[in-house]
């Protein structure tokens, strides 16, 4: 990965794991994060495992949102393989706004066939989970 390409990758990865931090955050405001789970860092695992299972070996650089929704999805499916119910929950919780988000902003985002992609496999990950 070239030089301008490793920034744009870390800028992108950067933006999606502070949504999902800010997300976060307000869920521990809220109380409904376990205690001694840093936002900062459950964010970043999220973003990183989703980056090295779908996008680490393509070199492309997936919208925020994109990334946002397949490392929610992950999430989602992590959780319940752990037989974690809250923060499955919390997880699916997280999908479905950025799922919401996606659908209203729809028509006015940039997204490419990769982008389409991640966001595919994200809904069907919230329509399998959805119960």
């Amino acid at each position: 990965m070239g030089f301008i390409s490793g920034v744009k990758a870390n800028w992108s990865k950067a933006g999606a794991a502070a949504s999902i931090q800010k997300f976060f955050e307000l869920q521990q405001k809220l109380g409904n994060l376990p205690d001694g789970l840093s936002p900062s860092y459950a964010a970043n695992k999220m973003v990183d495992t989703a980056w090295e299972r779908y996008i680490a070996e393509s070199n492309a650089i997936p919208h925020k949102l994109a990334l946002v929704a397949i490392s929610m999805g992950l999430a989602v499916v992590a959780m319940e393989q752990a037989n974690q119910p809250e923060m499955r929950r919390l997880a699916m919780s997280g999908l479905s706004s950025v799922m919401k988000e996606i659908s209203a902003s729809g028509s006015t985002l940039k997204l490419d066939s990769r982008d389409v992609s991640l966001i595919q496999m994200a809904r069907t990950i919230y329509l399998e989970h959805i119960a």
